[in-house]
């Protein structure tokens, strides 16, 4: 709600669980739309909260210092198999980070 017009990007992050990687992008970023997604501590119930799209993902919360992957995609790759909301088809490089602490921190990508 607020925010008009296409989609800039979408945020995705890579999670390995039980030694196997995962990756969605999933957290939609209009243009303007500088917040998103909500803090470090609520990945689980933010980004990943359907069984349905994000198995095995769904409830992941990665711990402090826990290796992660995130990306973006042009566009709006978020439920959007067939490319057709991303008309460049564009992803970044994976960038692996150590999850950062800080409850109601910002982060800006």
């Amino acid at each position: 709600p607020g925010w008009t017009g296409s989609l800039e990007y979408t945020l995705g992050m890579c999670l390995s669980i039980n030694y196997q990687w995962y990756c969605s992008a999933v957290v939609e970023y209009w243009y303007g739309l500088q917040v998103s997604g909500g803090s470090p501590g609520d990945v689980a119930v933010n980004w990943f909260y359907d069984p349905i799209r994000w198995a095995p993902m769904t409830g992941h919360q990665p711990a402090v210092g826990e290796t992660v992957g995130i990306f973006v995609c042009e566009g709006d790759c978020r439920n959007n198999s067939n490319g057709s909301l991303s008309p460049l088809k564009e992803r970044s490089n994976v960038v692996l980070i150590k999850f950062p602490s800080g409850a109601g921190t910002t982060y800006r990508f």
